[in-house]
């Protein structure tokens, strides 16, 4: 076994945790918005989430064990970087901070890099990038939702 075998899981897993941590703090602001009637609960978003980190953390593997260390692989290892990055702002932005508008806009971000990381990775490997498809469609669901949040508590 690799090295990287569990390191990669156990930084997803301090990532999950980390942003745990963040969201918890505002957990009982969320509660007190007007939320659209198709909004998920608390228990969905949160087991979605650890899908989604799993799905990332597989991608990781793939392209760390599979792709050659050339200039693609380093862009590919600072679009992983980048978009753990926005989705952790995006996390301080809306639950602490309460500054709607701005999370709307960092989901929006948060969408566009994670496309232009599937973009980046999906010629060299078709399976890291499809498993990455998830996280993406539920970031553009997550910034509709924080936009339709928005209006309702505007």
């Amino acid at each position: 076994m690799k090295i990287n075998h569990l390191l990669i899981p156990y930084l997803a897993l301090l990532i999950v945790i980390f942003g745990s941590v963040i969201t918890g703090g505002g957990v009982a602001w969320y509660q007190t918005l007007a939320l659209p009637v198709w909004h998920p609960s608390e228990t969905l978003i949160g087991a979605i989430w650890i899908a989604i980190y799993i799905g990332a953390a597989w991608s990781l593997l793939v392209v760390w064990n599979t792709m050659p260390r050339d200039a693609r692989f380093k862009w590919i290892m600072g679009g992983f970087t980048l978009s753990t990055l926005i989705n952790l702002v995006w996390s301080v932005v809306f639950f602490h901070l309460h500054v709607l508008p701005a999370a709307v806009w960092c989901a929006v971000v948060l969408g566009i890099s994670m496309l232009g990381l599937i973009a980046l990775i999906f010629p060299k490997s078709k399976k890291a990038a499809l498993l990455l498809l998830p996280y993406t469609v539920w970031v553009f669901y997550a910034a509709y939702l924080n936009y339709t949040v928005y209006l309702l508590n505007a």
